[in-house]
């Protein structure tokens, strides 16, 4: 009791053993938990005999409803008084108070990187975590960066979660759920102003159409704001860091019988922004050494952040997402069908890099702009010097500069994709064994462009193919159509021994089928960068893979390739006392493989992915206090 009572007083105790390695087997852990809510309903006991009733934490990290002290996993869990009270609107709002995850956002509104427990997503790439809103499964990276509203609990489930939510799922999960409108009629209003010139909006309308029987919420949100940084080649305009969104929703509940529910959501939204937040960090030690100057292998966290490119940076994202999910009971048990079509339009124009490497040295206009420049008196940031010529001694750049030698960038994710999945789930011998199956489908079409562009001093051409002798010609470019099949079957047990043991297994197999179709004109040529030496001096293909001494044939057939993986997961659960649980699991999470874009002729490395995996050995003693007020019985 004496432990308990400390640890109220001092938050949480997590003294945790930790081994990482690539493996196969990725996962296997311990970890034992010590919950405070007894000591609270002692402290809190009511005199002359009343009883005080503690509701429990329910989660559905596992798709089925279970305490969160019987869960065995590490779950961290935002009920909606932690939201309300943090203000919780977007996800570094709420990533910020879960530990061990961590969020980058910096290029653009729809590459937002997730980091749990050391597993990251890569650009291009799908995600490493499975995505859930209200038991869908959303796929595309780009629909996490968004707007939550009317939020009811969100769960952070940390490690491999393959055998539950398949493929991509090898970091963990995150588990959002939001509240259903119902019969009571409700409007709400919220608007809120800060520094920067921002602004938020955030309004519904819910209430029944027919009484207990069709419920509909239709709301609405806005944000704008300049954001944090100026640009200070510009005047100290605000178009770095700046962010204008909107979203339409409408959520449709319709419970015609006891049995059967169907739940209908729409969501249309755009987003206007900068992109590309990012200043260079000269890591040359060498160099530093040499020429005393501790700018060439600077520490990045004293680094001061100057933004000076000449490009306005521009990020455009366009969204639509209709779901519709179906839930039925049967006397034996209940079957949820649900699915989503998704189409996220994501592209962005900024300044380029290539002034760092010198590529367009020889461009006129890019010497013209060195020296114009060099006689205004425009200064870089230490290390980097401007002299009246671009090319080294003269001048030493790093990326993003005022110069029009940098290029400029324009980059085009979009993706759409249809899902549905069925599954199958119920109990027996008493509610002793409850048991979970069913399977799942994916079609995915997703496009990537990366152009890299002449600056003729007329801005960004946003298209990814601009021919030479027009103003920001294309000068390399990397365009790839991808299509992508997934099926997958899945099924799970799970038993309890004993009042106080319980063991599940959860297992889950896909199959992967992926398609490469590369885009880029084969018979374009550029004027300036010379990615593939001999023959070429300028004139060379827009792809670097085109050159003929690697390719003879001039061009890129289609690629294909599958990529499939069981992945089994077994638990145990010892609730040794009611505020002291121990669990231990073990499993195999998946990420399937990819091509790669490479500067050589077409070769068979697109070979899959080893799964990446972590033993671990936790001890972990903790409060678990109640997500709702205590409650008299």
């Amino acid at each position: 009791m004496h432990l308990i009572s400390h640890i109220e007083e001092m938050g949480e105790i997590e003294m945790t053993t930790s081994l990482s390695r690539p493996l196969l087997a990725s996962v296997a852990g311990f970890s034992i938990l010590a919950a405070a809510a007894p000591a609270l309903a002692q402290q809190n006991e009511p005199q002359g005999g009343e009883v005080m009733q503690i509701e429990e934490i329910v989660v559905t990290a596992r798709r089925f409803q279970e305490s969160l002290l019987d869960i065995p996993a590490t779950v961290s869990v935002l009920n909606s008084e932690t939201l309300r009270d943090a203000d919780v609107e977007r996800p570094e709002d709420f990533i910020g108070l879960v530990a061990g995850v961590s969020l980058v956002n910096a290029a653009e509104v729809g590459d937002t990187q997730v980091n749990i427990r050391g597993i990251n997503g890569t650009r291009d790439a799908e995600a490493s975590f499975a995505f859930v809103i209200d038991g869908i499964l959303y796929t595309n990276p780009a629909a996490f960066n968004r707007e939550y509203t009317a939020l009811e609990q969100i769960e952070i489930l940390k490690g491999p979660q393959g055998a539950i939510y398949g493929r991509n799922a090898a970091a963990g999960a995150v588990v959002v759920s939001t509240r259903k409108p119902g019969n009571e009629f409700h409007v709400f209003g919220e608007t809120s102003f800060a520094e920067d010139d921002t602004v938020t909006f955030n309004g519904s309308v819910e209430g029944p159409i027919i009484e207990d029987k069709l419920f509909l919420r239709v709301s609405g949100d806005y944000r704008d704001s300049d954001g944090f940084y100026r640009n200070s080649f510009q005047d100290d305009r605000p178009i770095v860091d700046d962010f204008e969104n909107w979203n339409l929703k409408a959520r449709l509940v319709a419970e015609p019988t006891e049995n059967l529910s169907i739940d209908t959501k729409f969501r249309y939204g755009e987003v206007t922004a900068g992109a590309i937040t990012f200043n260079a960090v000269f890591a040359l030690p060498g160099l530093a050494e040499a020429f005393n100057s501790p700018k060439l292998f600077e520490d990045v966290n004293d680094h001061d952040f100057v933004f000076q490119p000449n490009i306005d940076p521009l990020n455009k994202q366009d969204s639509l997402e209709i779901s519709s999910k179906v839930d039925y009971t049967f006397d034996f048990a209940d079957l949820t069908i649900w699915a989503l079509y998704s189409d996220i339009d994501n592209s962005l124009s900024a300044d380029g890099t290539s002034g760092a490497f010198g590529f367009f040295n020889d461009d006129p206009i890019c010497q013209q702009s060195a020296q114009n420049l060099f006689d205004q008196g425009v200064t870089l940031p230490a290390p980097q010097f401007l002299g009246s010529s671009p090319a080294f001694p003269n001048s030493f750049l790093g990326p993003y500069t005022p110069l029009t030698c940098d290029g400029t960038q324009f980059q085009l994710r979009n993706q759409k994709d249809f899902s549905i999945e069925a599954r199958l789930s119920g109990d027996a011998m008493d509610g002793r064994l409850r048991w979970l199956g069913g399977g799942y489908f994916l079609d995915l079409e997703r496009e990537v462009g990366v152009n890299l562009g002449r600056d003729t001093g007329d801005g960004v051409t946003r298209e990814l193919f601009v021919p030479q002798g027009q103003p920001n010609a294309t000068e390399q470019l990397l365009h790839d159509r991808f299509d992508t099949n997934v099926f997958a079957i899945f099924g799970e047990f799970d038993f309890d021994l004993t009042e106080d043991i319980n063991a599940s297994f959860a297992g889950r197999y896909d199959r992967e089928e992926r398609d490469v179709t590369n885009l880029v004109p084969t018979e374009a040529r550029n004027a300036f960068i010379d990615f593939d030496g001999p023959p070429f001096s300028g004139g060379a293909p827009l792809n670097p893979g085109l050159n003929p001494l690697f390719n003879p044939d001039g061009g890129f057939a289609d690629r294909s390739q599958t990529f499939e993986k069981f992945q089994p997961k077994i638990s145990a659960t010892w609730r040794i006392m009611p505020s002291l649980t121990a669990f231990a699991n073990w499993g195999i999470g998946f990420k399937s493989g990819g091509f790669n874009n490479q500067a050589r002729k077409p070769r068979s490395i697109c070979s899959s992915m080893m799964p990446l995996g972590r033993i671990s050995l936790s001890v972990i003693i903790s409060p678990r206090k109640p997500h709702r007020p205590l409650r008299r019985a």
